[in-house]
């Protein structure tokens, strides 16, 4: 598991008054660990929750987890499509492929 942004918070309206920075090398760890879960044949698991929607960190991310050949999954989905957040889920929930995933 990796974060979007270089800051991490409790709450979401903290890492919103933050701008949702993104360091110098949020991209290159994501990209990291996305070669290592396609190496190990694993599946990605997408849970920005509804802190990311609309964001422009959201896309690249998604789009940079293609390139390199992870499936895109998620634990839940929210009504817009969404990932969820893991924090409020069941422990029963089941990995769902995302649609273009």
């Amino acid at each position: 598991m990796v974060n979007l942004f270089a800051y991490r918070a409790t709450y979401p309206r903290d890492l919103k008054r933050a701008g949702y920075p993104v360091g110098p090398k949020n991209l290159a760890t994501i990209r990291r660990a996305a070669l290592d879960v396609t190496a190990r044949g694993g599946p990605g698991v997408c849970a920005w929750g509804s802190t990311g929607r609309g964001l422009a960190t959201v896309a690249i991310v998604k789009a940079l987890l293609r390139d390199v050949g992870v499936k895109l999954h998620a634990l839940d989905l929210l009504a817009d499509g969404t990932p969820g957040h893991p924090l409020p889920l069941a422990y029963t929930c089941q990995l769902l492929e995302l649609p273009n995933g």
